[in-house]
């Protein structure tokens, strides 16, 4: 039997911040000492996140966030030189219909290894103009790359799909106790409802110090 906790997000220009700086400070280390925040802006509203027990959803189950929904999820991690972030895209049953339809170019209703190839690296570069990035106020680029798409069981037999990129950004290079400020907005299917979901990590060499958002995530995606 599914478990079904409900928590309430109202993101309606949402900010969060996050801190990082070098884990062990060391004299004899001349590398910068990287402090960074981050403002993540995201102009949506967030109705009622479902969390599911270990078991998940089941395959005769509606979406837990509705069959219209288009979710994201992203995740950053800061290293001393870049800022890492998957980007995932959890696309309902009906949104996933004509997903569908775009996969399968030869209406084949058989998606094969180079159907699946193309698709991913058009919407790797569509969603990429939708994201984007800016360090201290400049914009700076975002380098894509598809990780993969999937299709998995969903309500009254028909699909829903997952996809995932990973982008990256090099951070400016600096003297220790160099600051950036990156902000990132979201604004792929903005008119569609769905979660929106972020965390921020540390990396290797980086430690964490203040952060408005989890390490974790609720949704395990």
């Amino acid at each position: 039997m599914r478990q079904a906790n409900r928590l309430n997000y109202d993101f309606n220009d949402f900010v969060m911040v996050y801190d990082f700086e070098r884990a062990t400070p060391n004299p004899h280390d001349h590398s910068p000492h990287l402090i960074l925040k981050i403002m993540v802006q995201t102009r949506c509203l967030l109705g009622i996140l479902f969390l599911m027990g270990i078991g998940g959803i089941q395959p005769a189950q509606a979406h837990p966030m509705g069959n219209f929904s288009i979710n994201h999820y992203a995740r950053f991690e800061a290293q001393r030189d870049r800022l890492t972030l998957r980007y995932v895209l959890d696309f309902a049953e009906i949104p996933t219909v004509s997903e569908r339809k775009a996969l399968d170019a030869d209406n084949s209703n058989e998606i094969n290894a180079i159907e699946r190839n193309r698709y991913l690296n058009a919407k790797a570069v569509q969603l990429r103009v939708g994201l984007s990035l800016t360090i201290n106020n400049q914009p700076t680029t975002l380098k894509v790359t598809p990780l993969g798409v999937e299709l998995l069981p969903g309500a009254g037999g028909l699909s829903t799909l997952r996809l995932t990129l990973e982008l990256t950004a090099l951070l400016p290079k600096g003297e220790k106790g160099a600051r950036w400020e990156i902000a990132y907005k979201d604004a792929n299917f903005a008119e569609r409802t769905g979660w929106k979901e972020i965390i921020a990590v540390a990396g290797r060499g980086v430690m964490l110090v203040r952060s408005s958002v989890p390490e974790t995530d609720i949704s395990r995606s």
